[in-house]
């Protein structure tokens, strides 16, 4: 099969040589009608090109050489692509409910906490459902998301028992929050805005506050820097929605900010912005060593 291609290439360029020879000898004639040493002169020429060409190609396949192959042809579609060795990893928000004794959640690279600073009452449980509702809309639970806890920066709503906050985390989202508000965890609230205190917090308002350590191990702790968001000024269902959307994208979704822990500059540009869009001192950083 190799020899019957050679062959096969070989006849080509020796077509190509025999046209070329037959050329000349045209020529040649053509030149007899004016000068008979043109003729000679090209018949002599024609036989020595044919004759170095019969040479060439016995010597090729004598020797069983097979002509060059053709450059590959490079295709635009196959043109390397530069891809980096490792990819940061993803980071997402979420929520969780969880009681006394599921508090702080073990595992996840940061959280926060939904802080009220007192049980609802029949004048103001609205409020409360309002808020809850737009927590649930926004955030989704932890489970829902296919990225382990250590790539989770989780928002917590506290619940008065364990047994109450594992139900509320199995349940579909439109059954929730009535007895998210009812059973609302004051006791582990309380915790948080304690320690968010001692890093000189101030917290005036009705809240809820939205309170955030990173890393998550710094609750608690002194000289330890806390964000507070302050939620009093929320009124609508729109404004609670919005609000809880900026907490997820500008902070819990953007690692530049809290991972590792707060990056001071960064969180004061955010700072900044919520202050245009909300009013003054809505987002703060609070604590750290003086």
């Amino acid at each position: 099969m190799q020899h019957t291609l050679v062959l096969l290439s070989m006849s080509g360029i020796g077509a190509s040589l025999l046209y070329f020879t037959i050329f000349g000898i045209r020529k040649g004639i053509k030149a007899l009608g004016e000068k008979p040493v043109a003729l000679a002169s090209g018949l002599f020429g024609a036989a020595i090109f044919l004759l170095g060409s019969l040479d060439i190609l016995a010597n090729l396949l004598s020797s069983g050489a097979t002509p060059p192959s053709p450059p590959p042809i490079i295709r635009s579609d196959s043109n390397p692509v530069a891809v980096p060795a490792s990819l940061p990893p993803e980071r997402a928000a979420s929520r969780l409910f969880a009681g006394p004794n599921q508090y702080p959640p073990a595992d996840f690279a940061a959280y926060g906490i939904v802080a009220f600073p007192a049980r609802p009452t029949t004048a103001d449980r609205d409020r409360y459902i309002m808020i809850c509702e737009a927590y649930v809309a926004v955030l989704p639970h932890a489970s829902e998301l296919d990225l382990p806890d250590s790539q989770q920066m989780v928002t917590v709503w506290p619940v008065s028992s364990d047994p109450a906050a594992t139900r509320l985390n199995r349940q579909p989202r439109d059954e929730i929050c009535d007895q998210a508000v009812d059973g609302y965890g004051l006791v582990v609230a309380d915790e948080a805005l304690r320690d968010a205190t001692n890093e000189k917090a101030e917290l005036n308002g009705r809240g809820p506050f939205l309170l955030a350590w990173s890393p998550s191990t710094q609750k608690g702790k002194p000289d330890s820097l806390v964000l507070v968001a302050n939620l009093s000024n929320v009124t609508t269902s729109d404004e609670a929605k919005y609000r809880f959307i900026r907490w997820k994208k500008n902070i819990l979704e953007n690692a530049d900010i809290w991972n590792p822990g707060w990056n001071v500059e960064r969180v004061r540009t955010e700072m900044r912005e919520w202050a245009d869009q909300f009013g003054p001192q809505i987002l703060s950083l609070f604590g750290g060593k003086p």
